[in-house]
């Protein structure tokens, strides 16, 4: 419940920091140049929207 609550936008901000910044460690580790802080900027913007759960439910109907 509480994963589709922060891929719909509405987490707390503590639970989005911590996507955000899970998020942009993984990003670094395949991108080791890439900036960290835009990264993490870059995912916080991202779940201010409902951009993410519906890639995901997208993902979920490829798989069916």
């Amino acid at each position: 419940a509480i994963f589709t609550t922060i891929l719909n936008g509405q987490g707390t901000e503590a639970q989005k920091n911590v996507v955000s910044a899970n998020v942009a460690l993984a990003y670094q580790t395949v991108h080791p140049s890439s900036n960290l802080p835009e990264t993490f900027n870059e995912a916080m913007k991202v779940l201010s929207g409902s951009s993410c759960a519906q890639k995901l439910e997208q993902i979920i109907k490829l798989q069916a």
